[in-house]
């Protein structure tokens, strides 16, 4: 029974999705593929970052991370603006 039930949580773990928060932040000033390149690679040295979507059409920077706490709104600021970026609003999703 022992083995069963370490089995099944076993299981549950592997098969559990993980939960992760999204950070969307609007933005202004790109215009390409390249502009959407720069940005990402600003945010994928950052801790708990695990994806970053661009829509440069509605000037959209999604982030999906462990915590929406993992990211200060001054250190998304700066993040942007340090590329020539501006930095619009934020918006935090807790899944």
């Amino acid at each position: 029974m022992k083995i069963v039930t370490l089995l099944t949580a076993a299981l549950f773990l592997v098969f559990t999705p993980v939960m992760a928060d999204t950070i969307v932040v609007k933005t202004a000033g790109m215009m390409c593929e390249s502009c959407a390149a720069t940005i990402t690679q600003g945010f994928e040295g950052q801790a708990g970052v695990n994806d970053i979507q661009i829509d440069l059409e509605k000037q959209l920077v999604t982030i999906d991370v462990d915590s929406v706490d993992n990211l200060s709104d001054e250190v998304i600021e700066k993040n942007l603006i340090d590329r020539d970026y501006e930095f619009v609003s934020v918006k935090r999703v807790k899944d």
